[in-house]
């Protein structure tokens, strides 16, 4: 049996179309990147310390909760550039300066809390315009 030159050609696309053929991408499985707002995994931010601190305004003493935050870089697909911001327990949302974010640890504080008081944040990773779904972090003022 003697095959033509185009029965080889042909053959040879058939075999490198079915090669090439990939699984369908359902967007809704997608959950394991932490930029994602609908990230599924480890917690992407880590609790490393708290404290309560007093400040004054004119003569008046306040205290205020300091949360020290650890962002677990590990988790990215590949090393990339990556924000900050927070959302603080009254709803009020804050973005952490590129210069705070030093060794991949960064500083959330609520003003004006009181002693024995647990305060919540909710930290999300964010680039190119877009925010992750985060996690939540607290803090029990002292």
């Amino acid at each position: 049996m003697k095959f033509t030159k185009g029965a080889y050609v042909l053959f040879a696309c058939l075999v490198a179309l079915g090669a090439c053929k990939k699984a369908e991408i359902d967007p809704e499985e997608l959950t394991t990147n932490p930029f994602d707002k609908d990230y599924v995994g480890e917690a992407i931010f880590g609790f490393v310390s708290e404290r309560t601190v007093s400040y004054q305004i004119d003569t008046t003493t306040f205290l205020k909760l300091e949360v020290d935050v650890q962002v677990n870089t590990a988790l990215f697909p590949k090393p990339t550039n990556y924000i900050v911001q927070y959302e603080l327990p009254s709803g009020q949302t804050l973005d952490v300066p590129l210069a705070d974010l030093q060794d991949d640890v960064f500083t959330m504080t609520v003003l004006e809390v009181a002693p024995g008081i647990r305060y919540c944040f909710h930290p999300r990773l964010g680039n190119n315009g877009s925010y992750g779904s985060g996690n939540t972090i607290c803090g029990t003022a002292e």
